[in-house]
């Protein structure tokens, strides 16, 4: 085939003048250039020849295949006087599809494996697909020795058209399945199964799927329901199965006998269970832990039912030591006296009933041999909580003749965490009454007392029918602003106040390293009105002393002179607030004017709005 080829280029001759005989175009080169184009196109292809006629190549052989490649004309596609295909490379075959089946055969390679199909995530890697349909049609790959076909000589691996999927050894040979290059599990070709010995571990491990039996058993006489026997090689029998075929009665039911006690083991052979012939049961002391746990169903309150055959008492338990005799028991009816056959009695024949926690390492509750109750301190949270039911009382304590009625112990020397008694509503809230160690008596939520000997009502109490609330803003460090003149607030020195009216009292500590001055006042959300005045500013090392300054506004901004060099001013505020709508207090301050040294305000500052209606 001829590519086309250019022998005059005429583009050059644009640029000459008319007068030149060079731009003229005769015939004869118009002929050359014709006649190159022709050969070209009578040497290729067509589009019409390709789409009505076949390509034709050299059949070729594997050694120089008709179909081969640049630089590798010893791998291509060859094809023999029989129609076979195949492929070679390196001038040897490898693949062959016969002409006349086209079955496709893989020849065996010099080394390694002969065929290897990767499949794809969630597809089979391959598929043997039916060839017709019919009963008798299968899909199937076969193994079997060298220059056998199949038949009744191979190992099967097939599905029928009936979606069934069958393992096979069509030869009259067993079947065996291996791992580790040995034996595992071996099928007579009478059926016969047998799993072999493993080198260690158990033979035989069945698990069942959800909502499925793990193994299910069958006879065929249709008088026994499937079982399993054991036997001993002393003759001794043991069986495992239906209740029929085990006992003999109740088809439905599954039955577990032996011909003399019927022994339940575990850790190694340890027996722990034995139900003896005449139907005793025995329960053997755990090494460790307890002998017996029970668990309850889902939906059901009972545990464990015990019941007896007296009629003056119903079922109990009774817990007897086996060094001193001495009996304690748990139960119903007649246990405790006699008294209160639907009652239920716990009791001790001597010393007291004690409840434990912790898994039994310390004490919970003790009723005392005299009837007195104990609650021991718990390691952590309320020793006694009583939750009441709606419009009766949670808890009623009767005193004795010239008693209190209720005494509550808190130990002495600690100020905070030694709460006595809480009393907490269904929103959570927790109002306590702490009479600690240091005299000091609290009401409320707080944390920290006034003072040996008082009285301390945090957060909220009511006297002469008026609410009664202190709010409390405590700045715990110092911190600081520089060329900054735009009020800021205060993270520390703020809180939520609900409607109502409040004095204001407030320290603040401010200092500054330049003289910058220190600008203040207030920033509120919700809706709050009120005035303010401040007492002056002490100097601190200072002999002067500022004035104070007349009633202000809340949306008022103040500012006063700072000693510079670091030494702490005091302003003491005082004030009132009237809120209408619920909302947020907080103290906000800047540089009166703006200097690149730091303006601070120091810990221990405080804010505080009292309630007064």
């Amino acid at each position: 085939m001829s590519n086309y080829v250019q022998t005059t280029f005429f583009t050059p001759k644009d640029s000459l003048p008319p007068s030149n005989p060079a731009k003229t175009i005769f015939g004869a080169a118009y002929d050359v250039e014709f006649g190159n184009i022709a050969t070209a196109i009578a040497s290729k292809f067509d589009t019409t020849s390709i789409a009505t006629a076949p390509i034709l190549f050299n059949l070729g052989t594997a050694a120089l295949p008709g179909v081969a490649f640049v630089g590798q004309t010893g791998t291509g596609i060859y094809s023999d006087a029989s129609g076979d295909l195949g492929l070679s490379t390196s001038g040897v075959d490898r693949i062959l599809i016969s002409g006349t089946t086209g079955g496709v055969t893989v020849v065996a390679p010099s080394s390694g494996v002969a065929l290897t199909v990767n499949g794809v995530s969630g597809a089979a890697s391959i598929v043997a697909n039916f060839g017709s349909t019919g009963a008798s049609t299968t899909a199937e790959i076969a193994v079997t020795a060298a220059g056998n076909t199949g038949g009744t000589t191979s190992l099967s691996m097939f599905q029928d058209n009936a979606s069934a999927a069958h393992v096979w050894n069509r030869a009259n040979t067993s079947l065996d399945l291996g791992t580790n290059n040995a034996a595992r599990l071996s099928i007579s070709n009478v059926g016969n199964v047998t799993i072999a010995a493993p080198s260690s571990g158990i033979g035989l491990i069945v698990e069942g799927g959800t909502g499925g039996a793990a193994a299910s058993f069958d006879s065929a006489n249709a008088s026994f329901g499937g079982y399993i026997a054991f036997t001993n090689s002393g003759g001794n029998n043991a069986f495992l199965g239906s209740a029929l075929g085990v006992l003999g009665t109740n088809l439905g039911d599954t039955a577990l006998r032996a011909q003399g006690q019927l022994l339940f083991a575990s850790g190694g052979g340890n027996t722990r269970i034995t139900i003896a012939s005449a139907g005793n049961v025995t329960i053997a002391a755990p090494t460790s832990g307890v002998a017996l746990g029970i668990t309850g169903v889902a939906g059901s309150n009972i545990v464990l039912s015990l019941s007896s055959t007296s009629t003056n008492a119903a079922g109990s338990l009774q817990f007897i030591n086996s060094t001193t005799g001495d009996v304690a028991g748990i139960g119903m009816g007649g246990i405790i006296n006699g008294q209160g056959v639907n009652d239920l009695g716990l009791y001790s024949q001597v010393g007291s009933v004690q409840i434990g926690r912790g898994n039994g390492t310390a004490l919970g509750t003790t009723f005392g041999f005299a009837g007195n109750v104990t609650v021991a301190a718990p390691s952590s949270g309320n020793a006694l909580t009583v939750n009441g039911i709606n419009a009766t009382q949670a808890l009623t304590v009767n005193g004795g003749t010239g008693a209190g009625t209720i005494g509550v112990y808190c130990a002495a020397g600690g100020i905070q965490g030694d709460r006595c008694i809480y009393f907490t509503n269904s929103t959570g809230a927790t109002t306590f009454v702490d009479v600690r160690g240091d005299g000091s008596m609290m009401v409320g939520n707080g944390v920290t007392p006034e003072g040996p000997g008082t009285l301390n009502v945090q957060n909220g109490y009511w006297f002469n029918g008026n609410p009664q609330q202190s709010y409390r803003a405590l700045k715990p460090s110092t911190t600081s602003t520089s060329s900054n003149t735009v009020l800021t607030a205060d993270g520390s020195l703020t809180f939520s106040l609900p409607i109502g009216t409040y004095t204001i009292r407030a320290l603040i500590m401010p200092f500054s390293a330049g003289a910058s001055g220190f600008k203040w006042g207030w920033i509120t959300t919700g809706t709050m009105a009120g005035w303010f005045g401040d007492g002056g500013n002490s100097i601190n090392g200072n002999s002067s002393t500022a004035a104070g300054t007349p009633q202000q506004t809340l949306a008022t901004t103040k500012s006063v002179a700072l000693v510079s060099g670091g030494q702490s001013d005091a302003i003491y505020i005082t004030g009132q607030v009237s809120v209408t709508v619920a909302g947020v207090l907080t103290f906000a301050w800047a540089q009166a004017a703006s200097v690149a040294s730091n303006t601070s305000v120091g810990g221990g500052s405080w804010l505080q709005c009292d309630r007064i209606t």
